[in-house]
């Protein structure tokens, strides 16, 4: 039965036991399949034109996963496949796969076409072993094998790590990575080491639930994003070459003086510390501030000081009551001084 069905160039069929001959002339590039629970379905019906598939394969009575006739398919997303993953059965112009959380079957003879995988699965016990990846999201960095390196990944992300995970992520292993997004967090009382971090390393993005050398940010890093937890932990020194800085949940007062010259973006997310917004001037470069969760009363006031000195510096300026009314009402709507 066919749910839903749009057309702008790009279709959408849910809930789909049969395609009706006469839709397999339409040119369909993407479809989501959500198979009724006594339902069987024909791959092979579905239309070649395809470039997005999310399939919901949840019925262990459908036949083997066979989608090669799908020469147009770039994306697919498999949610509840049964048994191991052989990648001879997927398209060659395949380029990224989704996994959810409840595969954990082996994946071999992936297409080289493929550069982005996403493996949900909070506990792999394989190994993935594909050296044309360019991005890989990941639970846990054990799923890449010790042994193995990744000549061509640009786009590391992994849900949780420790010490030692990190002192793998090394120019040796990752010799063009240029994105890490990670959570540095252990059971035990380590402090997280970031020096080793590959050298090619331009954007890092971490969650910080455990302590960190300060002073091991690597130099390279054009764009840093923190978050920190509920606990009181220091600004980390900022490496200067840094050009977008983003603070979630920092706590301390933040001293300007000890930001690099290079910013030209400042993002503050629930930063509820007093600063006066004048100080910003001491970053020569800066031309866009954003505060989310401010509690300061006078923001229009300091804007205009600023504005009548910088004029190409743009500020989105938030106050706590205002983010939270809006985070209650889903609304996304900043005040934002030009």
């Amino acid at each position: 039965m066919i749910n839903t069905l749009h057309s702008r160039g790009c279709e959408l069929i849910t809930d789909l036991v049969s395609i009706p001959s006469q839709l397999r002339r339409i040119p369909i590039t993407e479809v989501t399949i959500h198979p009724e629970s006594d339902a069987t379905f024909v791959l092979a019906d579905l239309p070649p034109t395809l470039n997005i598939l999310s399939l919901n394969y949840l019925v262990p009575s459908q036949p083997p996963l066979d989608l090669t006739h799908l020469c147009s398919l770039t994306y697919l997303s498999l949610d509840g496949i049964q048994g191991p993953l052989d990648g001879a059965k997927l398209p060659e112009s395949l380029t990224e796969l989704y996994l959810d959380s409840f595969f954990n079957q082996p994946v071999y003879n992936l297409p080289a076409s493929v550069t982005k995988l996403s493996l949900k699965c909070m506990v792999y016990p394989h190994k993935i072993e594909h050296r044309p990846l360019q991005k890989i999201d990941i639970h846990d960095l054990s799923s890449l094998s010790s042994n193995t390196d990744c000549p061509h990944l640009r786009e590391l992300i992994i849900e949780r790590v420790n010490q030692k995970d990190i002192s793998r992520i090394t120019s040796s292993s990752f010799p063009v990575l240029e994105k890490l997004k990670t959570m540095l967090g252990s059971t035990e009382l380590e402090e997280f080491n970031l020096s080793t971090l590959p050298a090619s390393l331009r954007m890092l993005d971490i969650s910080h639930y455990g302590q960190m050398d300060p002073q091991s940010l690597p130099n390279g890093i054009t764009d840093l994003r923190i978050s920190y937890d509920e606990g009181d932990t220091p600004l980390p020194n900022i490496p200067p070459n840094v050009q977008t800085l983003t603070l979630h949940g920092y706590h301390d007062k933040l001293d300007v003086s000890k930001l690099p010259q290079s910013l030209t973006s400042l993002e503050l997310f629930s930063h509820k510390q007093q600063v006066d917004l004048e100080v910003f001037q001491q970053l020569p470069s800066l031309r866009c501030l954003a505060w989310f969760g401010s509690n300061q009363s006078d923001n229009i006031n300091h804007t205009l000081t600023i504005k009548s000195n910088k004029s190409n510096l743009s500020l989105i300026i938030k106050t706590l009551q205002e983010s939270e009314t809006d985070n209650n009402n889903n609304s996304n709507q900043w005040i934002h001084y030009l």
